[in-house]
């Protein structure tokens, strides 16, 4: 019987650099970013307006939270790959 090997590097990844990328690249991540938090906002408004019954319904509470978490990511990718190299 063979065993499995398995190789892990214990290297430290390299920043995203999107300072090379096209401007294109950039444009859609703050695109995505703008998007998903508009539509966070929206979903909140809509607790307001309807009341938090809403919170109650799992594809409802899981498109607000998912979107949230896009949006935070997309700024987040957007930050590391415009600073400079560590």
């Amino acid at each position: 019987m063979g065993y499995l090997r398995v190789h892990t590097s214990h290297r430290r990844r390299r920043p995203l650099d999107l300072g090379k990328s096209s401007p294109s690249m950039k444009a859609f991540i703050v695109t995505a970013g703008v998007a998903f938090g508009l539509l966070f906002l929206a979903h909140v408004a809509r607790i307001f307006a309807e009341g938090a019954h809403l919170l109650r319904e799992p594809v409802f509470l899981g498109t607000t939270l998912g979107s949230a978490a896009a949006c935070v990511w997309a700024f987040v990718i957007l930050k590391r790959g415009t600073r400079g190299p560590t």
